[in-house]
Order: structure tokens, then sequence, then C-alpha cells
């Protein structure tokens, strides 16, 4: 409740602010927009006043419209406002805006009230004070169209004027193609224009571009523009981008290739492969040959050969495959990180039988191996690819080699993909061979990280007989396991859920020995993030005489350890679980004096893991020990409060700096 005091305190100064600065604007008025209550509750009132009163609160708040469009608050207010007001209200609320125009399409609230305004002129277009509004902005057009924000309201002009109203506003926006599409925020403004405005605006503007397009298909803004010119844009104003491009000589031809190699261009040339002719992309296809492979291992080319691959018929396809078949240049198209997704593209899209090539470059390639190339960082994509998409004839010379190399493949990072690939995709005579490999090796590979991946995706994906294998192997192998073993494997990320599944699902006689090895090393695997969770499997599932030498062996170690919050989480455990006597022999301990002339009780208290301990304690403890340890604590009960006091404090100064800086306590 203190909280929420202060943070609605802190919130109505920024209110009162504004209503020291509009003193004359009806009180009811700015409560509500205080509040964000609907307009219409606010200026309809027809069931208590008359609207001769609510005309006389828009009044007030036209008289003071600059200051409101500016303010977050007052904007959204002014917003809703024009939304629900009646047209009369709407008249009076616009016409206040004459003369700021400008200044608040400038500001980011204040643009967001003027674009509220224009959204209204196809509802009231006749009305002055919006005819008014639109003779501002035609005045500064080119302005506001390269500002931050002015650039919206110019798009609202283009979106939702009449005709006759914007006809200014286009054609000082045509005067100016040149300058807007190369600005940030111009460029906006001209694909708005593209997209909104009649066949003949964009007639002009592709007339303006296509001369220089080369220039303006490598620009950040300019591209997008020649982008949407291509997406609304008709057939014969998209022939005449293409053909400035691609019509002509060698020279055409090296100015195609040029765009395909540039992190803009590269988009223009992708769309002139959607939107051309056959004409135009076979022309295309000429600028590619003889620079496939080149363009294939380069991060901006290799996309217009990925787009050129899907977008042309069979022969062409083949054309552009035909300069990557040797197998020097397969091999190191897989091996690349942009020649890999080329490769890809093929596969998928090529009939398995014109793949050959590929195949054949992976299994016969004097430098690399299927295993190598499954291990590698790219080259396993493309391994996975031919395993899906090849046939089986193609790929079985390359199941041989992973089943050959499993252990090496299964404990690779990218290797460990190829695997989980086989296994939810394979024949059951490979799965088969996957598993059987897994089981000789389970002890080693639950270890590994991405070994573990591969067991835990059998798990997933095999059959049931499959994962009954894989766990029936592991509990054989855990328990003939000697105490270093089942430590090490304890604090292990992944060994430790293998260990907490075989206490879990082993019998008493089964799992004994592993038992007996885990509470030999209680001091050491509480202290360990995940022999904790072994340790707290023992204290939920174990037997009473097993919770009772694991508070044995805590001893001692409670104060010492309550810094580390797996530790406090054993501790919890062993208050929830164990027995009175066992809670007893926990309380007594940190009540007891460690000769500090303070309990280990009281520094616990202080330590929010130890904290949670001590609350569990208070909650789980008789009567008698209850008492025993509000004893303990009774004479630092006062530092304790004036502890808590300053801690609030300064959290509080935290909140409150924090809020500074966001502008809530900014004049």
């Amino acid at each position: 409740m203190i909280n929420r005091f202060i943070r609605n305190f802190l919130n109505s100064q920024h209110i009162i602010r504004q209503i020291q600065h509009v003193q004359a604007v009806h009180v009811a008025c700015l409560h509500q927009c205080a509040k964000n209550v609907c307009p219409s509750a606010v200026l309809s009132g027809g069931a208590r006043t008359a609207s001769s009163g609510n005309l006389f609160q828009v009044t007030n708040l036209a008289k003071h419209v600059l200051v409101f469009a500016q303010d977050f608050q007052g904007s959204r207010f002014l917003q809703q406002t024009l939304e629900s007001a009646s047209p009369t209200e709407t008249a009076r609320l616009v016409d206040a805006l004459r003369g700021h125009v400008l200044t608040l399409a400038q500001n980011m609230n204040g643009s967001h009230v003027i674009r509220a305004a224009l959204k209204l002129v196809d509802k009231t277009s006749q009305m002055s004070p919006f005819l008014d509004l639109i003779n501002e902005i035609s005045s500064q057009v080119i302005r506001l169209s390269l500002h931050k924000y002015g650039n919206w309201v110019i798009q609202c002009v283009l979106e939702h004027c009449t005709e006759q109203q914007k006809r200014p506003v286009l054609e000082q926006l045509h005067d100016n193609v040149l300058s807007l599409v190369t600005d940030k925020y111009g460029c906006f403004v001209i694909q708005h224009a593209i997209e909104h405005g009649l066949p003949e605006d964009r007639e002009r503007i592709v007339h303006i571009l296509k001369d220089d397009i080369m220039k303006y298909a490598q620009d950040k803004f300019a591209s997008n523009v020649i982008l949407k010119c291509l997406i609304c844009g008709t057939a014969e104003q998209k022939k005449a981008l293409i053909d400035n491009v691609c019509d002509g000589g060698p020279e055409t031809l090296q100015n195609a290739r040029q765009l395909m190699a540039d992190k803009f261009g590269t988009f223009v040339i992708q769309k002139f492969f959607e939107y051309g002719t056959d004409d135009q992309k076979a022309r295309l296809v000429d600028a590619l040959r003889g620079h496939v492979l080149t363009l294939s291992l380069q991060i901006y080319g290799c996309r217009v050969v990925q787009t050129a691959l899907k977008s042309m018929d069979k022969t062409s396809q083949m054309e552009i495959i035909e300069e990557l078949t040797p197998r020097a240049c397969v091999i190191r198209c897989i091996k690349d990180r942009y020649g890999s997704y080329v490769i890809n593209a093929i596969i998928e899209l090529i009939e398995p039988q014109r793949l050959q090539f590929v195949v054949d470059a992976i299994l016969y390639s004097p430098s690399d191996s299927v295993t190598s190339l499954s291990t590698h960082e790219y080259g396993c994509r493309v391994i996975q690819r031919v395993l899906k998409h090849c046939t089986e004839q193609q790929k079985r010379p390359m199941l041989e080699q992973l089943h050959d190399n499993m252990l090496t493949l299964v404990t690779n990072q990218y290797g460990s993909f190829v695997i989980q690939h086989v296994v939810e995709n394979g024949l059951p005579e490979d799965r088969e061979r996957i598993v059987r490999s897994l089981q000789e090796n389970v002890l080693s590979l639950v270890t590994d990280t991405y070994g573990n991946f591969v067991i835990r995706h059998v798990k997933e994906h095999g059959l049931p007989e499959d994962r009954e294998r894989i766990v029936r192997s592991l509990q054989e192998n855990v328990l003939t396991l000697v105490t270093d073993e089942v430590t090490s494997m304890s604090t292990d990320e992944y060994g430790s859920r293998v260990i907490r599944r075989v206490l879990e699902h082993c019998t008493e006689q089964q799992k004994r020995p592993v038992l007996e090895q885990i509470l030999d090393n209680v001091p050491t695997l509480v202290t360990d993030p995940y022999g904790c969770f072994v340790v707290e499997h023992v204290i939920k599932h174990g037997l009473p005489e097993d919770r009772e030498r694991i508070v044995r062996s805590l001893k001692g170690d409670i104060l010492k350890n309550t810094y580390l919050h797996f530790f406090c989480s054993v501790i919890e455990k062993c208050l929830i679980f164990g027995t009175t006597e066992q809670r007893n022999a926990l309380i007594d301990q940190v009540c007891a004096a460690d000769g500090t002339g303070k309990p280990p009780l009281l520094e616990m208290i202080k330590h929010p893991f130890a904290n949670d301990v001590v609350l569990k304690m208070h909650d789980f403890a008789d009567s008698a020990h209850r008492d025993k340890m509000m004893f303990a604590i009774e004479e630092h009960i006062p530092a304790l409060i004036r502890l808590q006091t300053q801690q609030e404090q300064q959290s509080l100064t935290k909140r409150d700096g924090r809020k500074s800086n966001n502008g809530l306590l900014d004049n």
C-alpha cells in the first residue's frame, strides 16, 4: 500500500504541473484527462449538463491547445477528443491549431494531434479550419518531409486528403524526388506517394529514377523506393526500371553483377527476378554466367543466386548449377557460410537424380570425408539436406560412414545434429544401430554436452523399446560405479539427472551402493549447483535413516554455507521432509552460541537465501523451538528493525532516482 501511494503521488506531480500551466481549463476536463477516461464521457455530459457546457469546455481547451498537444498525456486526450467530439467542437479545436501546425508537426506528441485532425478531413473536408490546416502544411512540404516526425504528417496528408487537397503537396514532392529518396525520412514520404498516388504520379517518379537507377539502387534509402515502384508499379513501369539495368551490351551486364554483390542492390536484383519478364530474367542469368561461384561465396550475391534458382525454369536452373558441378567447387561451397545456403537451395529445388554431383563430391572428395563435413559448422547442414532429399541408394554410402564414426559424431557440436536427424528421419535399421552404439558408451555420453542431447533425442523421437534399452543400460552402468565416479557424475549438469533417475526407478537393493557413496560425500555435494539436486532427491525419496545421515553431515556447516542458494535449498528440504527430531537438531545448531556473542541465526536473518531457511524453521518448529529462536535474537531485535528501515529507505531512494531519470520529476 505504501509503495502504491508513493507511485501515485509521483505521477500526480506531473499532472499538477500541467494544471498549473493551464489554470483556465475546466477542472473536471483535466481531471478526466489525467485519469485517461474516454473523452466522450467528459464532453457528452448530456445527462448532467447542457451542450453549451460541453462547448465551453472545448473552448477553454482550445485556448491552451499548444501546451496540451506537446504533452504526452495531453496529446492523447486531444486525439481522443477529436475522434469523439461533434463537428462543431472538432472545428473549434482544429481552428485552434492554426498558426501552430509547423511547430506541432515537428514535435513527437504534437505530430500525433495533427495526424488525428487530418484523418477527419474526408468527413469534414469543406470546413474552413481543415482547409487552412492543409494549406499551412502545404507551405512547408519539403521541410516536413525531411523531418523525423514531420514526415508522418505528410504521409497522412497523402493517405487521407482528397486528390484536390493533396495535389499541391504531390507537385512539390515530384519537384524534389531526388533529394527526398536519399533521405532517411524523405524516402518514406516518396514510398507513400507511390502507394497512395495516381498511376501518373508513379510514372513521374519512375521516370526520374530510371535514368540513374544504378546510383539509387545502391543507396540505403533510395533502394527501398525502387522496391516500392516494382511492387506497386504497372508492368510498363517495372519494365522501364529493369531495362535500364539489363538492356544492352556487356556494360549493362557488368552493372547487374555490381548490384548483385551490393548490400542494397541485391534486394533490387532479387525483385527484378520476381517481377521481370522472361527475356529480362534471361538477361540477368547472362549476367550471372561465369560468376556463379564467386557470387555464391559472397554475402549478398548468394541471395541473388538462390532467388535466380527459385525463379527460373529447369533449363536455366541447370545452366546456373553447371558452374558449381566440379567437386572442388561443391566442397568449397559446402564449407562456406554463404555457399552452403546455395547448395542447400539446389538440393531442395532439384530432383534427386540430378543431385548425384553433390553426393559424389561428398563421398569422393580427396580433402574431406563425410565425417569431417558432418562435424563442420556449415557442412553439417548440407549433409542433413542430402539425407532428407536424396534417394536411399544415394545416401546409403554416406550413412555407412556415419555409423563407422558414431562416437566422434555424437560428441561433436555439429555432428550431433546429423545423428539426431538420422534418429528422427532414418530407417529403423539405422536407428537400431545408433541406439546400440549409444548403449555401449552410455556412461560417457550422458556426461557429454552433445552426447546427452543425442540420448535425449532418442528418448523423444525413438520407439518405446529404444527408450527402454537406453534407460536400462544407464541403470546397469550407474550401479557399477565406484565412489569417485558417482561423485563426479553427481556434480555434472547432465550426470546429476541420470543419478536422480536411477535413484527414482531402481529397487532399494539395486541403488543402495550408489546411495552409500552419495551419503559419504554429502558435504561436497551440497555445495555444488548440480550435486545439491541429488542430495535433495535422497531427502525427498530416501529412507528416514538416509535423511538422518544427511542432517548429521550438515552439522557445523550451516552458517559457513548460507551464502549458497543451493545449500540453503537442501536445508529447506530437510525441514520439509525430515522428522521432528531432525528439524530440532538443525534449529539447535543455528541457535547455539558460537563464541562471538551473536548466534548463527542472527547472521542468517540478514542474508536473503538464509532468511528463507529461517522462515522455514519458524514454520515447521514446535512451540518450544519457536520460542528458542525468538529468545536467541530477542536482544538484537532493535538492531534488526533499524537495518530493515535502512534497507527500505535505500530501496525508496533508488526507486525515486529511477523515476527521476525517466522524467517523472522533471519540470
